[in-house]
């Protein structure tokens, strides 16, 4: 075993381990994220994030890999150690330049010599830059998104616009620099986190089914096509649309089976606001044509992925999905110098 990757986020972590010619040898998740709330749970003590470690991979670190990689939330105030924000513009192969190397004594407990643990930094947009942000995770996602992109066979020019979808939505502006990519600027849009807000808390919770609707339902796809109309009413605000979708499904018409129409309704409603909410967020590259120009690119879960493509599409965009687990295995090779 040459390495391994965690993906260690606020709610799930997920781990990677790669051979000496960069193949995948085996790979794990669990939902023991940063925030989990029952590992918080104990007043005054802090969860020992090392000891979790060597209980999740504790088998692998027998086979002797040189380096563990951390990223994600791990590496946050709330995780086992802060580390740095590097501002943009930034090279991205700058990340394992600029890991904080971690003690692990936990390890000592399952091999003699446990491997380098490096805690990858994340990026942050400084005011001189642009509207000020800060991204911890994706920052690995955008370095294999970058080099999948590239070695896919359908990369057009050297400069595009990654969007990952997810609680904090994600829009990273890159460009090729020599034969590395570099992230010029990026913006964060709490898509995500409003939905599930919104969803189960306030005027709309009771009338909306707060899971994400499937995209075959046909009411979903009518539904979610509305919302993202609705977005794009230039006449109207974003505010105003959201009670829209209350009032529409108070004013809905009764149907015949009331358990059906209640499910029905509740459905139709999750995916108005689904769509108003994506077609807000893709909305923005109206006002920002240096960005629609260029290639998009989505990376993250494949339905929410699907959600935002056919967004895209109603809305005159074009908008490719890319494997997050392909990125994140693209990034670790990279980290280690494989196939490269």
């Amino acid at each position: 075993m040459r390495c391994i990757a965690i993906d260690w986020g606020s709610s799930s972590r997920r781990a990677y381990a790669l051979d000496e010619n960069g193949q995948l040898l085996a790979e794990r998740h669990d939902q023991a994220g940063v925030l989990h709330a029952a590992l918080n749970s104990k007043p005054g003590q802090r969860r020992d994030f090392g000891a979790e470690l060597t209980g999740f991979i504790g088998d692998w670190l027998r086979q002797g890999p040189r380096t563990v990689w951390l990223s994600g939330m791990i590496g946050s105030r709330l995780g086992w150690r802060e580390a740095p924000y590097l501002p943009v513009p930034l090279a991205l192969d700058q990340l394992g330049a600029q890991a904080l190397e971690i003690d692990w004594p936990a390890a000592r407990m399952v091999c003699a010599e446990p491997p380098r643990l490096r805690l990858l930094p994340g990026l942050s947009q400084l005011p001189e830059a642009g509207p000020a942000d800060v991204m911890r995770g994706e920052e690995t996602q955008l370095l294999g998104a970058w080099r999948q992109w590239q070695a896919s066979g359908t990369a057009a020019g050297d400069e595009t616009l990654f969007i990952l979808p997810g609680t904090h939505s994600k829009w990273a502006h890159l460009r090729g620099d020599r034969g590395l990519a570099q992230v010029l600027s990026f913006q964060t849009f709490m898509t995500g986190e409003l939905f599930r807000l919104l969803s189960q808390q306030g005027a709309l919770s009771s009338l909306i089914d707060n899971t994400l609707p499937l995209l075959e339902h046909p009411l979903a796809q009518q539904g979610f096509d509305q919302g993202v109309d609705w977005a794009r009413d230039e006449a109207s605000s974003l505010l105003a649309q959201l009670f829209r979708v209350r009032a529409e499904a108070l004013l809905a018409p009764p149907q015949q089976t009331p358990g059906s129409a209640v499910d029905a309704l509740r459905l139709q409603a999750a995916a108005r606001l689904s769509g108003l909410l994506i077609g807000s967020e893709l909305g923005q590259l109206r006002r920002q044509p240096a960005l629609r120009a260029l290639p998009l690119l989505a990376v993250g879960e494949a339905r929410l992925c699907a959600w935002y493509a056919r967004a895209a599409e109603r809305l005159g965009l074009s908008l490719q999905c890319l494997d997050p687990r392909e990125a994140h295995l693209a990034a670790l090779r990279a980290l280690e110098g494989l196939g490269e």
